[in-house]
C-alpha cells in the first residue's frame, strides 16, 4: 500500500470512528432522556445534540434542586418538631439523695412540697402585690458547696410533678456546669452559645428529658465574659420571653455563688424570685449578710436551710421564707 492509499484508509478509519462516537452519544442521551421524559426526536445532529445536552443539564439541575429542597424542607420540619431527648438515670439520682418523681412518700418530696408552695402562690398571683416575672426563679448561695445545685434540681423535679406547670431548668453556672454534669454527663452547647450568637435558635439547645414536663438548657461553653453575656440585651430579651411566652412555664436558673462571681448578682436583677440556699451550722452569719447585701431589696427572696436535722427526720430538711417588704 502506497502513501496515498494509506492516507485514504486512515481517512476512512477516522470517519468510522467519528460515526461510532455520534451513535454512542445519541444512545447515552436517549437513555437519560427516557428517565427525564424528554423527546429524543429533538436530537438529530451535533448542534441539536448540544441543545439537547443543555436541556438535560438544566432539567437534571432543576429536578435535583427540587428533590433536595423537598427533602430538606421535610427533614427540617422534623428537626424543628423533634427535640433531643436525654435519659436521666433515676436510680443514680436516688443514690445521690435527690428527689425522685412519683416517689411520693419520701421525706425529701414532702420537704420540697413545702418549699415550692410559696413560690407557686407568687407565680399564680395570689399575693397582695403582683410579682413581675414571678415564674423566673434563680437559685444561689453565698459560697460554693452549700447545696444550691442540689436545691435547684430538686425544685425542678418537684415542680415537674405539678399538673399545671412545665419546667425549664437552666444551668447558668458556666464555670462549674453542675446541672449539666449531674443530669446530662456530657458536653452540650447551651446558654453561652446562644448569648454569643453561635447558635441562633434557642430551641436547638433545649433538651427534653424522660421526665414529663422537664426540659434542660445546658450551660454551654465556658466563657471569660460570662458576666457581660448575662448583662447583655440578648439575655434581657431571653428573660422577657421566658416570663411572658408560656403562662404555665417555670424557669429555674442554677447560678454561681453570690460572693464568688458577678454572674449571680447580674442575674438577680432580671429574675422575679430568688431562692437563697444556706448551709446550716457551717456558713457564718457575716458571710450570709454580705451575700444578701448584694441582692436588690425589692426582689422576693426565699431562704432554704440545707443540711439540717429535724427531730424524727434524717437527711435534708428545709424551709422557705419570703423576703417581704425588703426585710
Amino acid at each position: 500500500m502506497n502513501t496515498i492509499e494509506k492516507a485514504l484508509q486512515r481517512k476512512k478509519d477516522l470517519e468510522q470512528s467519528q460515526a461510532k462516537k455520534v451513535s454512542q452519544a445519541y444512545h447515552d442521551t436517549t437513555t437519560v432522556d427516557n428517565e427525564l421524559n424528554i423527546n429524543p426526536a429533538t436530537v438529530s445532529s451535533f448542534k441539536d445534540q448540544q441543545n439537547f445536552e443543555s436541556k438535560i443539564t438544566k432539567a437534571s439541575r432543576e429536578s435535583f434542586e427540587q428533590g433536595i429542597n423537598s427533602n430538606f424542607s421535610s427533614h427540617g420540619d422534623k428537626i424543628k418538631k423533634q427535640s433531643k431527648i436525654i435519659e436521666i438515670n433515676m436510680d443514680y439520682l436516688e443514690k445521690l439523695g435527690f428527689l425522685v418523681p412519683n416517689n411520693r412518700h419520701t421525706i425529701i418530696n414532702d420537704e420540697f412540697r413545702q418549699i415550692k408552695r410559696p413560690l407557686i402562690r407568687n407565680i399564680q398571683g395570689r399575693t397582695a402585690h403582683p410579682i413581675e416575672r414571678a415564674n423566673v426563679l434563680q437559685v444561689t448561695s453565698s459560697l460554693q458547696g452549700e447545696g444550691k445545685t442540689f436545691t435547684a434540681i430538686n425544685l425542678a423535679l418537684s415542680f415537674a410533678m405539678e399538673m399545671d406547670f412545665n419546667v425549664l431548668l437552666v444551668d447558668a453556672d458556666t464555670i462549674k456546669s453542675s446541672i449539666t454534669r449531674t443530669l446530662i454527663n456530657s458536653t452540650e452547647k447551651g446558654l453561652t452559645d446562644y448569648l454569643t450568637g453561635d447558635v441562633e435558635d434557642l430551641s436547638d439547645l433545649m433538651l427534653k428529658t424522660n421526665i414529663p414536663k422537664l426540659s434542660i438548657l445546658p450551660a454551654g461553653q465556658a466563657h471569660l465574659l460570662s458576666a457581660e453575656l448575662l448583662n447583655s440585651q440578648y439575655m434581657e430579651n431571653l428573660i422577657v420571653e421566658f416570663s411572658q411566652r408560656y403562662e404555665n412555664r417555670i424557669v429555674i436558673f442554677d447560678s454561681p455563688p453570690l460572693l464568688q462571681t458577678n454572674d449571680s448578682r447580674i442575674l438577680s436583677q432580671k429574675v422575679g424570685q430568688l431562692v437563697f440556699v444556706v448551709e446550716q451550722h457551717k456558713t457564718e452569719q457575716s458571710i450570709v449578710k454580705s451575700a444578701v447585701s448584694l441582692i436588690d431589696p425589692d426582689l422576693v427572696v426565699g431562704v432554704v436551710m440545707n443540711k439540717t436535722r429535724n427531730s424524727g427526720h434524717t437527711g435534708y430538711y428545709g424551709y422557705y421564707a419570703p423576703n417581704e417588704e425588703g426585710n
